[in-house]
């Protein structure tokens, strides 16, 4: 019995704990990027086990980049070869950054497109996707309506450094600016900051009954009328959602902070844009403004 409470004590410590405290308390860098990774093992009695391992990225990197650069791992996560030529499509649409259908491409260009993005596929590097974000995502329509399979093109993405696939889009009459989409922050008419890194429960004595509470994420607008400066540091540094999720271990962004950015567009609509600040670029003042929500919200 004993055990027992020495264990929910235990349990009880760590979740009121937040990650920065966790880290110190046993002896983590709290900056370190970590991933995770499933392994498979064949046991020589035929029989397949998977294990999990968490590691630093910086100690993982040499043989994650020796698995991307490998035509084998190309073959088994994209499959171009089984798709292409295959007149599989009515059409390609190639979103961007804002979720915006930049252009589309019709069945009798669909496949000859595939031969160039087969190209650069197979010839790219981990070292040139893993920092930089894609131009566009391919979405398909399927050209046989009793189709019910909609993703064989999922995952697929354009990047700057995808030069046999941007020529053929230009080929068709594409406009592409290789610096993506770029936010312009006189079109910003006010962005709201949450941070939800102290929305999470606390766990009372008895974690038999889970008396606990939540406390509320503290959520902060800012106006471009009265804080200019500081939206134009925003828009700055600001990664759109849509791509920002797209090999995010390479480049990691503040973790709890959600951006609602509302935006007019060219056509004079306000559309709201979720954005990510990349690690370590939020600005000071913004820190400081949450934090000292987050002290109220306490109740210090």
């Amino acid at each position: 019995e004993r055990s027992v409470f020495k264990r929910l004590d235990r349990e009880r410590e760590l979740n009121n704990m937040s990650y920065e405290e966790w880290a110190e308390k046993y002896g983590l860098d709290p900056n370190a990027v970590k991933s995770y990774y499933t392994v498979g093992f064949t046991l020589k009695s035929g029989r397949k086990v998977y294990r999990s391992y968490q590691a630093d990225l910086s100690e993982t990197y040499a043989p994650i980049e020796a698995v991307y650069n490998s035509a084998e791992y190309k073959e088994a996560a994209y499959q171009i070869d089984d798709i292409k030529g295959k007149n599989y499509f009515k059409k390609l649409d190639f979103t961007d950054a804002t979720y915006n259908t930049a252009f589309s491409l019709s069945s009798e260009d669909a496949d000859a497109f595939l031969e160039a993005y087969a190209k650069d596929l197979k010839s790219a590097k981990l070292k040139d996707i893993a920092e930089i974000y894609p131009l566009y995502q391919i979405g398909s329509v399927a050209a046989d309506d009793d189709m019910t399979y909609m993703d064989l093109t999922y995952g697929y993405y354009v990047y700057p450094s995808y030069v046999n696939s941007l020529n053929f889009l230009r080929s068709k009459g594409a406009d592409i600016d290789v610096d993506g989409v770029k936010l312009d922050p006189k079109r910003i008419e006010h962005i709201e900051v949450t941070d939800y890194s102290q929305n999470r429960t606390y766990y009372g004595k008895d974690m038999m009954y889970q008396e606990s509470y939540m406390q509320e994420p503290a959520q902060i607008t800012y106006d471009s009328e009265t804080d200019s400066g500081l939206i134009e540091e925003i828009a700055d540094v600001a990664v759109l959602d849509h791509f920002a999720y797209v090999n995010d271990i390479f480049k990691p962004y503040e973790d709890n902070v959600d951006i609602n950015l509302y935006y007019q567009t060219d056509k004079g609509f306000v559309n709201n844009y979720y954005v990510r600040i990349p690690k370590g670029k939020l600005p000071q003042r913004i820190r400081d403004d949450l934090n000292k929500a987050n002290n109220e919200a306490a109740g210090f």
